[in-house]
């Protein structure tokens, strides 16, 4: 069932810093891909230096994650999810928003807001129940962005690796990341 769905990429115009350096901010965007159960499917490996403004992924499924890693000049390697993130682990963590606050009140989800933290990935929402919510959207919904501030920067390379860590097929309904690329 796995698709083979490609990443849309949006650049823009080069500018330039107060520094003189020359820059352009990138933009990719991918949506409805299914994975399969315990699938990793990278979707970004460029070798480039930038800045890491933000990322937000959005499924129907709580074993969906990602893995950002960046490097820098000597080749070194950092995940900013601490490998393979999925919506419960960042749950478990307690980051956006804790398990006591998204747990099932009479069998419907309270569908709480997360808080922000821009020193690490965080929980949007996380809608576990079937019903629908105020919109009308039925089914299970979960959000995860970063907006690191300071923007993260790397040197080298950067890789995104969407990730099941279930049993069964897990939709991304919307993955998107902003960077800045030095030029």
């Amino acid at each position: 069932m796995s698709t083979n769905k490609s990443i849309n990429q949006s650049i823009h115009a080069v500018q330039t810093d107060n520094f003189g350096r020359k820059y352009q901010f990138v933009q990719n965007d991918i949506s409805n891909l299914a994975l399969e159960g315990r699938e990793e499917r990278v979707v970004i490996d460029q070798k480039e230096s930038g800045e890491l403004y933000l990322f937000e992924l959005h499924g129907n499924y709580r074993y969906l994650g990602l893995n950002v890693e960046i490097w820098g000049t000597s080749g070194a390697g950092v995940s900013i999810q601490q490998g393979h993130e999925t919506f419960v682990d960042l749950i478990t963590k307690n980051w956006g928003v804790g398990a006591g606050e998204v747990a099932p009140v009479a069998g419907i989800s309270p569908d709480p807001a997360g808080k922000s933290n821009p020193r690490h990935p965080y929980i949007l929402r996380y809608k576990s129940t079937e019903e629908a919510d105020i919109t009308g959207q039925e089914g299970q919904k979960y959000s995860l962005a970063f907006t690191p501030i300071p923007y993260t920067p790397y040197a080298s390379r950067i890789r995104v690796t969407l990730v099941n860590r279930g049993s069964e097929v897990g939709i991304i309904e919307d993955f998107a990341i902003t960077r800045k690329v030095w030029l």
